[in-house]
C-alpha cells in the first residue's frame, strides 16, 4: 500500500502519544524530554496554522505540561487530517519564518519537513529518557506501520 500524506500525520501523532504515554508513566519526567516534546508538537501547530493563512499563537519552544502537550497534539491531528482531505499537497505556502523572513513551501515539503524535525527530536527525547532510567521506546515509522496493519 502507497504511503499517503494522511500516514505521515497519523504517524507523528501515534509517535508522539507513544511518548506522552511514557512520560505520563514515568514517576518523574524529565525535563527536557518535555520541552522537547513540547517544541515538535508546537511546531507541528504553528506549521498548520502557516499552511491555513493564519498566524500561530504559539511559540515553537512553549513551556507546557504534559496534559496541555495531549490537548495540543489531539487538535494537531485533527486540524490536519482536516487540512489533508483537500488533497492539494502541491499548494505553495507563502510565511514568515519566526524571525520575520518571507519563504514559499509547497504543502508536501512541509510534511516532509514535519517527518523529519519529529524524528530528530524524538531521538533526542529519547535519550533523555534513557538518561534518566526511564524505558525505551521505538518510535520508528516502521513500527508504526507493522502496529496499524
Amino acid at each position: 500500500m502507497p504511503i499517503r500524506p494522511a500516514d505521515i500525520v497519523t504517524y507523528h501523532d501515534w509517535a508522539a502519544t507513544q511518548l506522552l504515554d511514557a512520560l505520563e508513566r514515568a514517576p518523574q519526567a524529565p525535563a527536557r524530554a518535555v520541552s522537547l516534546l513540547s517544541h515538535v508538537i508546537a511546531a507541528e501547530h504553528v506549521w498548520h496554522e502557516r499552511v491555513e493563512g493564519r498566524i500561530a499563537q504559539i511559540a515553537f519552544w512553549p513551556d507546557f505540561d504534559l496534559p496541555r502537550l495531549r490537548e495540543l497534539a489531539v487538535h494537531n491531528l485533527e486540524d490536519w487530517q482536516r487540512t489533508l482531505s483537500r488533497d492539494d499537497l502541491d499548494r505553495v505556502i507563502a510565511y514568515r519564518n519566526s524571525k520575520g523572513i518571507a519563504y514559499e513551501t509547497p504543502i508536501q515539503e512541509i510534511l516532509l519537513h514535519l517527518l523529519s524535525h519529529g524524528a530528530y527530536h524524538r531521538g533526542q527525547i529519547t535519550e533523555a529518557m534513557r538518561e534518566a532510567g526511564l524505558p525505551l521506546l521505538n518510535t520508528d515509522f516502521i513500527v508504526y506501520l507493522r502496529q496499524r496493519d
